[in-house]
């Protein structure tokens, strides 16, 4: 059986039965590598049955999860009605072992794993409240998307888990980013169930070449 926690978590935008729901951010090679902790921003986008009363509920849904959620507005896509929220999400860079936030979705970045989903107690733990199993019910698997851009100069290997990387599965291989380009990995329910079930789940690694 699908987590149904760990299937809305990034959404956490719940959607009603039979919507489609999308979280994308993005982040540079250069902020992986040499940014300090900072907030960032994702953009969570679900499908409503009206750009009216619908929208109004998802948006107090949305803020019962994340206080900080900003609501964008409502239109029609392609015959859709889309809700548009902005939420926080948090740039680990520390290696204090300690969260950056322990109420928002961290994204950290050390020097080996290159970026790992970390998501708090407390986060989870809102989840179980009525706003939270709201939200939940009816979801769909989440499509949720993080961009790297390459601004470095170089071309960056990695190895990937669990993840859809330019629409390639992987559930462990090597791969680049390629110089003065950019990839998009999508992240499949195992690394979205796991982080929720487990604390983290791991995206990338550097990769190293053994010493001789």
């Amino acid at each position: 059986m699908k987590n149904a926690i760990g299937l809305s978590l990034l959404l956490t935008a719940a959607t009603l039965s039979g919507c489609k729901a999308t979280v994308e951010t993005e982040v540079t090679v250069l902020d992986l590598f040499y940014s300090k902790t900072r907030m960032i921003s994702a953009d969570l986008r679900t499908e409503v049955t009206d750009c009216e009363g619908a929208a109004a509920a998802r948006s107090a849904e949305v803020s019962a999860i994340f206080a900080d959620a900003e609501y964008l507005g409502c239109a029609s896509d392609e015959g859709r009605d889309v809700a548009h929220f902005r939420i926080p999400i948090a740039l680990d860079k520390e290696l204090d072992g300690r969260l950056a936030s322990e109420e928002h979705i961290n994204l950290v970045s050390t020097e080996d794993a290159f970026l790992v989903l970390t998501i708090p107690p407390a986060l989870k733990e809102r989840l179980t409240t009525p706003a939270g199993r709201a939200l939940r019910a009816g979801t769909l698997p989440l499509d949720v998307r993080i961009r790297i851009d390459n601004d470095h100069g170089n071309a960056i290997p990695i190895q990937v888990f669990s993840v859809y990387v330019d629409g390639e599965p992987f559930l462990f291989g090597d791969t680049q980013i390629p110089k003065a380009g950019a990839i998009v990995l999508r992240l499949s329910e195992v690394a979205i169930d796991h982080a929720i079930e487990k604390g983290s789940s791991v995206l990338l690694m550097r990769e190293r070449k053994e010493e001789s």
